[in-house]
């Protein structure tokens, strides 16, 4: 399965944008798709998936488009700047966003970041900002990947493929009150948790109420990277709790929950970023 090299040339940033549209539309043209067969299974059970691509650039939009429906299967609807993604977000709802970061007006963290506020949509940034600083603030502020550009669109789909497997983890709340994340249940009635072990049997873990809070935080949007500022905010709000305080309750959250605490199995620490819960 090929579909083409993206190349760019940063000579400046015209002839980089410039250059991209050429490659885009050569590789679009000639291109040869497959479909892997696990993809059409999982539609099968899920339906097709919707993803909102933002991006100002129309070229960009269309190849995007073009890996994502022909390659993915999914439904692509485009917005082209940051204003026009919240008039659709607020009428449709999504499974995946994919946002560019440099556009006029808003900004695509900008935008990663009010999302994020009051969504756990899947986002994925492709950016030509492909430095460390770039992406760790991407992820800080929410997105789920962050993929630079240039990039191979194979890359590009199985990326996505890969956050919308983690988002759809089993995370269901049943009619008794309990959320089930893989191995891990939470009672949101008594806040109690338990653990199913490898062999079968199940184990019981007491936390205290801060604990099941943060434990609550990180199971419901599994897979995705939490910054120890957003937990801050999550359980302590707008007080100076510290990010000290984040690291110690992770701690002693993992000292609880994890059978191996210094190798964590359900929460795992996401380098430059904070934690995420693994189910």
């Amino acid at each position: 399965m090929y579909y083409g090299k993206v190349t760019i040339w940063s000579r400046s940033d015209f002839d980089l944008v410039s250059d991209w549209k050429i490659r885009i539309m050569r590789g679009a043209s000639g291109a040869i798709v497959a479909k892997p067969q696990c993809q059409a299974n999982a539609r099968k059970e899920t339906g097709i998936v919707d993803i909102l691509v933002v991006d100002d650039d129309l070229t960009t939009r269309k190849m995007l488009r073009f890996v994502l429906e022909q390659q993915g299967g999914h439904r692509v609807v485009e917005a082209a700047d940051a204003a026009a993604a919240q008039l659709t977000l607020a009428s449709e709802t999504f499974d995946l966003a994919m946002i560019d970061v440099v556009m006029p007006g808003i900004d695509g963290l900008e935008l990663c970041r009010r999302i994020r506020a009051t969504s756990n949509m899947p986002i994925v940034v492709v950016s030509a900002r492909g430095d460390i600083q770039s992406r760790v603030r991407g992820l800080q502020l929410g997105a789920d990947d962050y993929l630079p550009k240039p990039f191979d669109p194979s890359e590009l789909a199985a990326r996505v493929e890969a956050v919308l497997r983690r988002s759809n983890r089993s995370v269901r709340a049943d009619g008794d009150g309990r959320m089930r994340i893989g191995d891990v249940t939470l009672d949101l009635t008594e806040h109690k948790v338990e653990v199913r072990e490898p062999r079968g049997t199940r184990r019981n873990v007491q936390l205290t109420p801060t604990e099941f809070k943060l434990l609550l935080v990180l199971a419901r949007a599994p897979g995705r990277a939490f910054s120890r500022q957003e937990l801050q905010t999550s359980i302590w709000g707008g007080t100076d709790a510290g990010t000290s305080t984040v690291n110690a309750f992770v701690s002693g959250l993992r000292d609880r929950l994890e059978t191996d605490p210094k190798n964590p199995r359900y929460l795992v620490t996401v380098r430059n970023v904070g934690y995420r819960f693994d189910p």
